[in-house]
């Protein structure tokens, strides 16, 4: 042993003979260094070895040792020739290196999840642009030539225009709804404790005129609180109760019920962290249903469900209640019989397994 050592342990040299030296050594480290030690012994060849060494402070510090073997003039093994450096600056510069790789690997990964999605938004987007944005343009048009057309009967003018008023809004609504559904992810609101009940009166409050027009009956129970955005939950309450009063041909009936699951109780295609709990919220309309097999693209953007010129909509408030579990860590499932009605059924993480 040298001065290195012994001023690093702060130990003497008879404290250091024979096997003792090993006491200073990390206890995960002893038998994997003794076992390169013996091997290398035994075959009286070079070794080199890593471990961590007690300081006389209680730290410990990373250090490489070196043995080459050492023969006589009869070439017999007489020893090792070795030396133990303090490596401890090299391992933290490669641990701290090793982060950064891992952090960037990490945020590489992330990035290519998101672009992923990106480019699967981009098309939906080019599919959107091509076709819903296209199809009020195109009657504009229309209807802006036969105004214009000397043809025209001037009694039909008015309807034309109205109609081009129509398409006019459609495309306004459409573009709304497409900038509403870009900014949900992009939020930097920080998440708080959002007391449901408030926020549905709050959306109760504002769809009264609707309601009373409609003849809505709402049913809640006490839904209790959640980490999240409230103004985000605000509009997936709101987007999902008009939805059961806009696709309905009676007296719209909304029963939102509450209950407390666990993971496993999610469905198995959402991939659910089983040691989390989760809050349940149903929303069960009377509506006219759709056909389950639609459920693998109800909530993807510019999806209409119902062609019906009777339900109008731009396809788009699914999607973006579904952006919304999503920023909140959670998911949004149907449940639905054609003229049955339907239920959507929300899971928000709340906490892990006690």
């Amino acid at each position: 042993m040298n001065k290195t050592w012994l001023d690093f342990t702060n130990s003497k040299l008879e404290d250091n003979l024979g096997d003792n030296w090993l006491k200073f050594l990390h206890t995960e480290d002893k038998e994997r260094g003794m076992g390169i030690y013996m091997e290398a012994f035994e075959k009286r060849i070079p070794y080199s070895v890593k471990y961590r060494v007690k300081k006389h402070d209680g730290t410990y510090q990373w250090f490489l040792n070196h043995g080459i073997p050492k023969f006589d003039i009869d070439n017999n093994f007489v020893g090792y020739l070795g030396s133990n450096t303090n490596i401890q600056d090299q391992v933290a510069f490669s641990e701290a290196l090793e982060e950064k790789v891992n952090q960037r690997t990490r945020e590489v990964t992330k990035a290519n999840k998101e672009l992923i999605k990106l480019n699967m938004n981009l098309e939906e987007f080019a599919y959107m642009a091509s076709h819903d944005l296209k199809e009020p343009l195109r009657k504009i048009r229309t209807f802006n030539s036969l105004i214009v057309s000397e043809d025209t009967d001037v009694d039909t003018i008015p309807t034309y225009a109205s109609k081009i008023e129509h398409s006019a809004q459609r495309m306004t609504d459409l573009i709304d709804n497409i900038l509403e559904y870009s900014r949900i992810e992009n939020n930097s609101i920080q998440s708080e404790k959002v007391v449901l009940d408030d926020t549905l009166n709050q959306v109760l409050s504002d769809l009264t005129i609707m309601i009373e027009e409609q003849e809505v009956t709402i049913k809640a129970e006490d839904l209790g609180t959640v980490n999240g955005i409230q103004i985000r939950i605000y509009q997936l309450f709101s987007n999902l109760i008009k939805n059961g009063v806009k696709f309905n041909k009676k007296k719209p009936i909304i029963d939102i019920t509450v209950s407390e699951v666990e993971g496993e109780s999610v469905p198995k295609r959402f991939n659910a962290n089983k040691k989390f709990h989760f809050k349940k919220i149903v929303f069960k309309d009377n509506g006219i249903g759709l056909d389950v097999d639609k459920k693998n693209y109800i909530f993807k953007p510019f999806k209409r469900l119902n062609s019906s010129s009777d339900y109008t909509g731009t396809g788009i408030g699914l999607a973006i209640c579904k952006r919304i579990m999503d920023l909140h860590g959670g998911y949004i499932d149907v449940e639905s019989e054609k003229g049955k009605g339907a239920s959507f059924i929300l899971y928000f993480p709340m906490s892990k397994e006690a």
